[in-house]
């Protein structure tokens, strides 16, 4: 990122904001193959520079379908290959079930609170 911003959503289903050394990317009501697309390429955006650590909270998601899940996995490459983290934060049992079921559970190793995800 150039210049971080306080407000970076590219649309109402995402709200970025910093909070301490990570971005934390709150998603909001419909993840799904419309809104999906616009979160990608806003996580592929802010795993950009080297390091960044991502905190994506699931927890305002009111619909979060495999595309999605795609656009997370996408990020945890991304970041991987930056040499950053990615964190989730999420306490909804619907999403768990799907990234236990898609054996991604492991990969994002799901905190229920923010305060859990942040970097100490």
């Amino acid at each position: 990122m150039s210049h971080p911003s306080e407000d970076l959503d590219p649309c109402r289903a995402v709200h970025t904001y910093r909070l301490g050394r990570a971005i934390v990317v709150e998603l909001r009501g419909e993840i799904d193959m419309w809104t999906a697309p616009t979160v990608r390429s806003h996580l592929r955006y802010l795993t950009q520079p080297r390091g960044a650590v991502l905190v994506v909270d699931l927890r305002p998601v009111t619909f979060f379908d495999c595309s999605g899940l795609e656009a997370l996995l996408d990020a945890h490459h991304w970041t991987v290959l930056g040499r950053g983290r990615l964190k989730v934060v999420c306490d909804d049992t619907r999403i768990l079930h799907l990234l236990t079921t898609t054996r991604t559970h492991a990969l994002f190793h799901p905190t229920a609170t923010l305060a859990e995800a942040l970097p100490g």
